[in-house]
């Protein structure tokens, strides 16, 4: 707005003193300014429309997703194979003054669907997406450990004789304990070592504990 006016001003100006030839040669960069800045802001409002437009349905089968080029991709629960999650603190000095949640959707044909902050009330969502999974998951978990399978939970597996996390492989004997803890899954050894996993990079991490608490013998 500023280069429109001020180049209207200069050519007005010009006008009067040296005719339009004159008047059109000062003010043809304020303008071209002006229409630059009308376009990227046209640009920018479009973009910002279609990010409005993305989000994720949920239905009592499954989960439509529509995203930035308004596409549809409709996904059954069964097709889900974990959600992972975290929430990032946003600190001012040592007060904390936003979390940002996010999530991801993993499917079993690889693929993954990230809840960001484009998606609202992603606590919420997940929270949702685990009721409907989850009872899905359990029964295939349970088989799965029983036939002695490894399951991945993301950065770490297990099977019915060892933990795997970070490459390092822990016979169950050695397992004290296994607790989320700030964020953290925390391994707890027998000789008073640890390892830890943030949960953020684990998909079902409740599965995990609840497999441990369910398969492995203290």
């Amino acid at each position: 707005m500023f280069s429109y006016l001020y180049g209207t001003f200069l050519a007005r100006n010009a006008y009067l003193e040296h005719g339009p030839a004159l008047a059109l040669i000062r003010a043809q960069y304020w303008y071209a300014g002006a229409t630059i800045m009308l376009i990227l802001l046209v640009v920018y409002f479009i973009y910002r429309l279609l990010l409005s437009l993305q989000r994720l349905e949920v239905f009592d089968r499954g989960i439509l997703q529509r995203n930035l080029l308004l596409r549809k991709a409709s996904f059954r629960w069964g097709e889900f194979a974990g959600i992972s999650s975290s929430a990032t603190a946003i600190k001012l000095g040592e007060k904390n003054i936003q979390t940002v949640p996010r999530g991801k959707l993993h499917l079993k044909n690889g693929k993954s669907i990230n809840l960001t902050k484009r998606y609202q009330n992603i606590p919420q969502l997940v929270k949702l997406v685990k009721s409907k999974i989850y009872p899905l998951l359990w029964p295939i978990l349970k088989s799965d450990f029983r036939s002695g399978r490894i399951i991945h939970f993301g950065r770490i597996s297990l099977d019915i004789t060892h933990l795997l996390i970070s490459k390092t492989k822990i016979p169950w004997s050695s397992v004290y304990r296994i607790e989320a803890k700030a964020g953290f899954l925390v391994i707890e050894l027998r000789d008073d070592s640890s390892h830890q996993a943030p949960i953020s990079s684990l998909s079902n991490p409740e599965l995990l504990l609840k497999i441990v608490d369910w398969g492995i013998s203290p």
